[in-house]
């Protein structure tokens, strides 16, 4: 899908108008992702996404004679923490793509990096109980997924720098800079309810 004109290619206006209107279809796509977002409460990592399953979840009884020590509230707490520095990334980035500051989406994209692989090695030190299972799972492939759009959105910061990148390339590195966007609010989206889900049956 071509985004621009070939012969404006060099424009930085209507290379800023293209990064626009791919940021909204990034947008249109978010909002349809997340009507569907739910949470199935199956171990099984195949299971379809379907909606309106939160009630199939059901909370494991807890053994007293069980040693382990489940973290689950600081581990909620934890997820939230970074979700609300994630998320001011995230915006940070598309307000970059917005106005083609490429300047401030190669710095964005470095923070949603390092940021979300931060997340990431916080969350593997918890220990949750089973309830909790799959919000962490959806959790672990939401951070994922942005620190892939930090490399994306590095890679697209360089490619509007660099004029002798071609139209092709930039519009595929957008594209796949938005896709793991949409993938990793709907993971988010998915471990929240999840999460709300745990909090009810546990």
């Amino acid at each position: 899908m071509n985004l621009c004109h070939k012969a404006s290619f060099y424009n930085s206006g209507v290379r800023g108008d293209c990064l626009k209107k791919y940021t909204y279809h990034i947008f249109f796509v978010l909002l349809a992702t997340l009507i569907v977002a739910g949470c199935s409460g199956s171990s099984n990592d195949t299971a379809p996404y379907t909606q309106n399953n939160s009630s199939q979840i059901k909370a494991s009884p807890q053994n007293s004679t069980n040693s382990v020590t489940y973290q689950d509230a600081e581990w909620v707490n934890d997820v939230e923490n970074n979700r609300d520095l994630i998320n001011a990334d995230l915006n940070k980035s598309t307000h970059a793509t917005i106005i083609s500051d490429y300047k401030t989406l190669a710095t964005s994209g470095k923070n949603l990096f390092n940021d979300s692989q931060n997340a990431l090695n916080q969350s593997n030190q918890f220990s949750v109980s089973p309830v909790y299972k799959n919000a962490q799972k959806e959790w672990k492939l939401s951070l994922e997924n942005v620190s892939n759009v930090g490399k994306y959105a590095i890679l697209v910061a360089n490619d509007g720098e660099n004029e002798s990148v071609t139209q092709s390339v930039m519009n595929e590195d957008i594209k796949k800079m938005a896709f793991y966007y949409n993938s990793a609010v709907f993971h988010s989206q998915r471990a929240r309810i999840c999460i709300k889900s745990a909090q009810k049956n546990s």
